[in-house]
């Protein structure tokens, strides 16, 4: 119980922190513009040809959540809206039919990484409280407490920055890969058909010398 009541309070504390990140708010805004800047035009219309859906969502991505998406608001602290769907489709899609480039190592980071702090602080004010700890040891316990709170928070911001870019950018390139394992050309002296079965020794198939009966 303790565990999951602060893991919900990190994430609250996490989506406070991303409200007033303006550096945040401008990334859920440009994800079409990102992905077409890097991996051009043509291989983002291919990939949205194939993903209709998702072309809709990428084009309405900066708009604000609507009234019926914020009563159905995701949990971990995500923010409704059509970046978030945008998201959960490449996600999704994903996890069904290419496991492997699923952001999956992703969500289980921020998870872990979030779950670590509230047995940090309790385990700071602890060994501060019982521990016949002088003055001078006790701030430094304390700052050094802190300093790996704010790291570990700073690992949560930037991989939340990335979760959604690197779900998208996967699909985009599971999409490409896809293509280009279509194209590739059947190696050279290789034939494309098996060959045929060995015929057992002594069976009826087997070829007969010239002159036999």
């Amino acid at each position: 119980m303790l565990g999951y009541v602060g893991r919900e309070l990190a994430f609250r504390v996490l989506g406070v922190a991303e409200w007033l990140s303006r550096r945040h708010r401008a990334a859920l805004g440009a994800l079409r513009t990102d992905l077409e800047a890097v991996y051009g035009t043509p291989a983002l219309r291919r990939c949205l040809r194939a993903h209709p859906l998702l072309g809709h969502l990428l084009n309405s991505a900066g708009h604000a959540a609507t009234p019926s998406q914020n009563m159905r608001q995701p949990g971990g602290a995500l923010r409704a809206g059509n970046a978030y769907e945008a998201f959960n489709y490449a996600k999704s899609w994903l996890r069904t039919h290419s496991p492997g480039l699923a952001p999956d190592a992703n969500e289980a980071e921020i998870n872990v990484l979030l779950s670590t702090l509230l047995p940090l602080v309790l385990g700071t004010w602890t060994l501060i409280a019982l521990a016949p700890l002088g003055v001078a040891v006790a701030t430094a316990v304390a700052v050094a407490a802190g300093a790996v709170t704010a790291l570990t928070f700073a690992q949560v911001l930037r991989l939340r920055r990335i979760e959604c870019w690197e779900a998208l950018r996967n699909l985009l390139e599971d999409h490409e890969m896809r293509l280009a394992a279509d194209r590739l050309p059947t190696a050279p002296g290789v034939s494309a058909d098996p060959p045929d079965p060995v015929a057992p020794s002594g069976s009826a198939e087997e070829v007969q010398p010239s002159g036999a009966a």
